[in-house]
């Protein structure tokens, strides 16, 4: 897994850096270089770049913290939901993870089978984000999660071969919540400014990870039935698809936030899906 995991580290050599967090940092001719390059690759002229300049922090730039994304309301707001949702999504998506109920069938094909399913729906999420939304998205695989989930609990154990209805329900949560997962992490970096952006993702990470290591005592309901946890789970998903409501706006269309007077900015204006 390791030296598979390895081959990752060649984007890198090909990676460019960003052009927002250049110009936050006060490196315009970095950042031209890079633009330059993005523009001729889709067939752009390449006339403006001496506009770049506009969008450089006329000020000392200032390292973020996470003190500052407590201060303001509404950003606070969407903190906190953000760290629910992602706590919500690692606890879940782990324990489905490393806990599908194998019901005596090979373990090699039901935790092997699911990263196949989440590679496909990989290649179109990308479009989906863009035609639907982050947080249509977020809020439709939070939920379908958690009634795939619940299902479980209508389908009669020992009726079918290996319960294969339970894991098949368990395979459809699994890549609804990674794509949940996925979407969250574009969420949460077009939420907060550039200055602060990377702060915000790692404490987004940081609590899925808590979720994570939350997940092994969940799994233990399985003493009293083996769908014990996969209702548990469903129930935390629902929760985490209402309160995903109020993190706003949807990100799709608008210019990201500079500074954190735009994100608070952004936040606070009016919930449309709350009318």
């Amino acid at each position: 897994m390791g030296c598979c995991t390895a081959a990752i580290l060649l984007i890198f050599v090909f990676l460019p850096e960003s052009p927002r967090w250049l110009l936050a940092q006060g490196r315009l001719d970095e950042a031209k270089v890079i633009v330059a390059k993005a523009l001729k690759m889709n067939g752009l002229p390449s006339t403006d770049l001496d506009k770049l300049d506009v969008y450089m922090s006329r000020k000392e730039t200032v390292r973020g913290t996470l003190f500052d994304l407590l201060k303001m309301p509404s950003t606070r707001r969407n903190m906190i939901l953000v760290i629910l949702s992602s706590f919500t999504i690692g606890l879940c998506a782990i324990g489905l993870n490393f806990n599908t109920p194998t019901f005596n069938w090979s373990p090699t094909l039901v935790f092997g089978i699911p990263p196949f399913i989440q590679l496909i729906l990989t290649l179109f999420l990308p479009f989906m984000q863009n035609v639907l939304g982050r947080k249509v998205l977020l809020l439709t695989f939070l939920v379908l999660s958690g009634a795939f989930l619940l299902l479980s609990l209508a389908v009669p154990l020992d009726k079918f071969t290996f319960n294969w209805p339970v894991i098949a329900l368990a395979w459809i949560a699994n890549t609804c919540l990674d794509t949940a997962w996925s979407t969250m992490s574009i969420f949460t970096k077009e939420l907060f400014p550039t200055t602060h952006k990377a702060c915000a993702f790692s404490l987004m990470a940081a609590f899925g990870r808590l979720g994570a290591v939350v997940a092994p005592y969940i799994i233990m309901l399985d003493i009293f039935s083996p769908i014990a946890s996969l209702v548990l789970y469903s129930l935390f998903c629902l929760f985490a698809a209402v309160h995903s409501i109020w993190i706003w706006p949807e990100t799709k269309t608008l210019k990201l936030p500079e500074n954190l007077e735009d994100s608070e900015k952004m936040a606070s204006s009016k919930n449309t899906w709350l009318c």
